[in-house]
């Protein structure tokens, strides 16, 4: 059996091509299966050893019945300047057992995560204002995804404001140039850099329809007065229960808080430390086996309460990006093959 490899460019490359629609529809599909057809899916909690200097090594491994099983590795390095995690995902021919593909997943974590956060804000603000406003807390590769995916998908967004510590940063520079650079003419969307010296950030924050927390923070970045009534909330960035984006005030104020796992959520998101289980609502309860639209049975919040979307980043996801990008290799002749490799 031939084994393909696909390089971080191959990846890019790969990642162009794809269809928005067809990413988000794969994404709900295969969060509606977590939710409805547990047996077709082996979706463990993430396992990390220690690395030299302080870092660790994520290990996460999931199989989909329909699609494959994949693990994938990920390096945590303190003071990297590399953007985004240092990621590697096998992905293996699910009958045989046996790598069809390893792919480079330092841009596919963000992607893939960024695709489960846009599907359950679709859902969520179904029949709410349209966004004007988004808010990133954090510039690197997870930011980057999130805002080009909400602005492709909200073409009501004219505001998108980048949560900094001060304007030197090189990374969020370097998001609001790209942003800029990106954005259509025609649509005249302002990218601007929001620092905490800026004497208007509170309000630059209270303006936000959408915020979207993507940081490795472990102490909460706003007050809960900060965020105004009607507004949805993205975390991404915590996946310890050490690490916290926004304080539990926060949390108590929403109507509804979708999680991508009830299980992961419990036990590695630090924000929902004190939350119920009954008060989390799965992302595979909401959208329908077909993936792209919203299951009828499920009352979407009130208009005007706070609606809050955490996700703690699953392997099936990984599974799915993999199996999408590898049949998409596979028809394009992308990415070096290596022949009776097993």
């Amino acid at each position: 059996m031939s084994l393909r490899i696909l390089s971080a460019a191959n990846v890019e490359h790969l990642i162009n091509k794809l269809s928005l629609n067809e990413l988000i529809c794969e994404t709900g599909k295969v969060f509606h299966l977590l939710s409805h057809e547990a047996l077709s899916i082996s979706n463990p909690l993430r396992s990390t050893v220690g690395l030299d200097a302080g870092g660790r090594l994520l290990t996460m491994a999931a199989s989909v019945k329909q699609l494959g099983t994949s693990v994938k590795l990920v390096g945590i390095v303190p003071e990297s300047r590399q953007p985004g995690l240092a990621a590697t995902t096998v992905f293996l021919d699910g009958s045989s057992g046996v790598p069809r593909c390893i792919l480079n997943a330092r841009h596919l974590t963000a992607l893939r995560t960024a695709a489960g956060s846009l599907l359950a804000t679709r859902l969520l603000l179904l029949g709410a204002r349209p966004p004007v406003t988004l808010a990133l807390f954090g510039s690197g590769l997870q930011a980057q995804y999130h805002a080009e995916l909400f602005l492709a998908s909200f073409q009501s967004i004219r505001n998108c404001y980048i949560l900094c510590r001060d304007r030197s940063s090189r990374s969020a520079q370097t998001l609001s140039a790209r942003l800029n650079s990106r954005a259509d003419p025609e649509r005249q969307v302002v990218t601007t850099l929001v620092s905490e010296q800026d004497e208007d950030r509170i309000s630059r924050i209270l303006e936000a329809d959408i915020l979207c927390f993507a940081t490795p923070s472990t102490v909460p970045l706003v007050d809960s007065s900060w965020v105004r009534p009607g507004a949805h909330v993205v975390l991404v960035g915590s996946y310890t229960p050490a690490m916290r984006e926004v304080p539990a005030e926060l949390i108590k104020r929403a109507s509804k808080i979708v999680v991508d796992s009830r299980e992961h959520a419990l036990a590695e998101a630090g924000e929902l430390s004190s939350t119920a289980a009954d008060d989390l609502m799965e992302l595979g309860k909401l959208v329908s086996a077909e993936g792209d639209g919203i299951a009828e049975e499920v009352a979407i919040a009130q208009k005007g309460n706070i609606t809050i979307f955490k996700s703690v980043g699953l392997a099936i996801q990984d599974v799915m990006i993999a199996s999408l990008l590898t049949r998409q290799a596979e028809a394009l002749s992308v990415g070096t093959v290596i022949e009776e490799f097993d």
